[in-house]
């Protein structure tokens, strides 16, 4: 009801202005919804005999409606879908990356690509020498970057480390990978020019990269850790793209998914000469999941997918730490996921406590 309310009162992007470029609008209630909507519907038809969703229903087709409210309303686009380059710091100073400019999916995660015609909503980063807990800036940038460089020099903090099946997801030659997720020895830049990363002290011998600031950014204009430039795009038009797909497919409109499912890949394709990947000839759900995990990758979004999609067998077991100091090991500990339990988070002890027996605390908990 809230949302509803919001979008018949907020106003779209466009109407809210450049004055006001960080508001919610009336697109980010519609896809919020259609979100929701999509969640409930995944938990009526995957977890029908669970006592916790009692009383949701298949709302799909509400959710493709919301959803394509959005892709209908002209007020969105992909950055890059017909091969528009961009100017920023990966381009520049011999880039061996980008040596003319930047891809649309690689500009989209850059400062200059911020709130950009992708952007639906964003939470807002700041690099404004607020200092320790004061700044409206964010520890993303600082959390995700890569521990070393080439010759010793520390750079971020190392967390948040993409898995090697995500790496194995992706097709050799498709953008995404090179942008979601950082390997030994690629490029980064840094004050002193361009260098190679160096990965031996990462858990799976990576890290992700779709959070990187320049130095003038962030590295040298910072006067604490927090104050990340970086904003975290909690909804990108991409992601209300492939809802719409997941919706079409759960409700017949197979055409609608495959063409919505293409859009995403032809964005990825035409920012490399590659070919990578190509259009698919037909769709089904579990291509439209295959997608979100390379589109999405390293955005928040994967695990609480997994779940409502009832597929939490595949994190049982899952090795977490198989390298050590750049050499593979046999995995030295392993995810820990018991389904019923883990796959969602228990009520707050204190609530259950307060309702006098109106609230049961999960099974497991």
């Amino acid at each position: 009801a809230s949302l509803d309310t919001a979008i018949t009162l907020l106003p779209t992007k466009s109407q809210w202005g450049s004055a006001n470029v960080a508001r919610a609008s009336k697109g980010a209630a519609q896809s919020l919804l259609a979100k929701a909507y999509l969640y409930e519907s995944s938990y009526a038809k995957n977890y029908s005999s669970d006592e916790r969703f009692t009383g949701c229903e298949n709302k799909y087709a509400k959710a493709l409606e919301m959803a394509e409210a959005v892709i209908n309303s002209n007020e969105y686009s992909l950055p890059g879908l017909n091969g528009e380059t961009y100017d920023t710091y990966w381009n520049q100073n011999d880039s061996p990356l980008y040596p003319d400019k930047t891809p649309g999916y690689r500009y989209i995660f850059t400062v200059n690509g911020e709130n950009g015609s992708e952007s639906v909503f964003e939470v807002q980063g700041v690099c404004d020498g607020g200092g320790y807990m004061q700044s409206r800036g964010t520890y993303l940038t600082v959390y995700s970057a890569c521990r070393n460089v080439e010759g010793g020099a520390s750079l971020g903090w190392g967390f948040f480390c993409p898995t090697p099946e995500l790496y194995s997801a992706y097709e050799e030659g498709d953008l995404r990978r090179s942008v979601s997720i950082a390997s030994n020895n690629d490029p980064v830049y840094i004050a002193t020019g361009w260098t190679k990363l160096d990965c031996k002290q990462s858990p799976t011998n990576m890290y992700t990269r779709k959070y990187e600031a320049s130095p003038e950014q962030y590295w040298t204009a910072k006067s604490s850790d927090g104050e990340g430039p970086t904003n975290f795009p909690y909804i990108r038009y991409a992601d209300v793209i492939l809802m719409a797909a997941e919706a079409a497919v759960e409700t017949g409109n197979s055409q609608k998914a495959l063409d919505w499912v293409n859009m995403i890949r032809t964005r990825a394709r035409n920012g490399a000469a590659t070919g990578v990947p190509a259009n698919l000839s037909s769709v089904t759900l579990e291509d439209v999941i295959k997608e979100r995990q390379l589109e999405l990758a390293m955005e928040g979004h994967r695990f609480f997918d997994i779940i409502r999609w009832g597929k939490q067998d595949v994190l049982i077991d899952q090795p977490l730490q198989r390298w050590l100091g750049g050499v593979e090991q046999s995995p030295l500990f392993y995810c820990t996921m018991t389904p019923g339990k883990n796959d969602f988070r228990p009520i707050p002890l204190q609530e259950v406590i307060n309702s006098n027996g109106g609230l049961v605390q999960y099974q497991g908990w």
